[in-house]
């Protein structure tokens, strides 16, 4: 059965929600229990798994999973984890919204959408999301709110606010809140890849490169018998991957949609 995809009016039409993920503020974060970081929890599962040779399991707890090249300016993935990631067989760290990671991930991911359609924040607010200050200001808010018309597409897009990681985060699927199931009241939902134009370049004091690339995306239709006024809760799964394309763990966040 052939996917059914937006018309070209459609696709000019979606809600493009762009979310941006602090890939080494997460790696490093301190506050998820049971370990010293998020990278170490990464870590952890991965020694666990007893199919992965022993010897090659040590080795790579001793080693971060990227590291700094100065010579290239940029995060460089570890030969060493690359061989484990490959040996575990498909299987990745899950980190459930039971295990307080929506609370970490306010910190590190924020959603932005198109000036028309953005509604505004889904706060829950209390005394540690405000600063000390008068104004008061918000210091963590990252559930932003979309609207979108019955039958409107929708489109997020993975946007990492570290680019010179080895480490990124794409966006897996849209699901039901704290389910794995594709969120209900969305249909067609499918993976898309779109050629973009961006500026990459400078050559002198005013003239610039402009380079073409492809970017990746997951897109889904509202459901034409979405309820107008009515707030839908959902879960964006995150996958962390590495320059092979490979899984390494898996994140989600909990955003909604007011239904116009």
């Amino acid at each position: 059965m052939p996917t059914i995809q937006p018309t070209p009016q459609e696709a000019r039409d979606a809600v493009n929600i762009f979310a941006s993920i602090d890939v080494l503020g997460l790696l490093g974060d301190t506050d998820y229990p049971g370990a010293s970081t998020i990278e170490q929890a990464i870590k952890e599962f991965y020694n666990g798994i007893t199919s992965i040779d022993a010897g090659l399991r040590a080795y790579a707890m001793t080693q971060d999973l990227q590291t700094w090249s100065d010579a290239k300016g940029r995060y460089e993935y570890s030969g060493v984890w690359n061989t484990v990631i490959a040996q575990a067989g498909g299987r990745y760290k899950t980190f459930a919204s039971t295990s307080g990671t929506k609370e970490l991930l306010s910190k590190y991911v924020r959603l932005i959408a198109n000036r028309g359609d953005t509604q505004g924040w889904k706060l829950a607010v209390n005394g540690s999301d405000l600063t000390n200050t008068t104004p008061q200001y918000l210091t963590e808010a990252f559930n932003l709110s979309v609207k979108a018309r019955p039958s409107q597409w929708l489109r997020w897009w993975g946007n990492s606010i570290t680019p010179f990681s080895a480490l990124q985060c794409v966006i897996g699927k849209i699901t039901n809140e704290n389910r794995p199931q594709d969120l209900a009241q969305l249909q067609h939902q499918q993976n898309v890849s779109v050629t973009y134009n961006y500026p990459s370049g400078v050559i002198g004091d005013s003239t610039y490169h402009t380079s073409t690339s492809v970017a990746f995306s997951r897109m889904g239709q509202l459901k034409p018998d979405n309820t107008v006024g009515s707030k839908i809760q959902y879960d964006i799964l995150f996958k962390l991957v590495d320059p092979q394309g490979d899984v390494i763990a898996s994140f989600q966040v909990d955003p909604e949609i007011i239904v116009i």
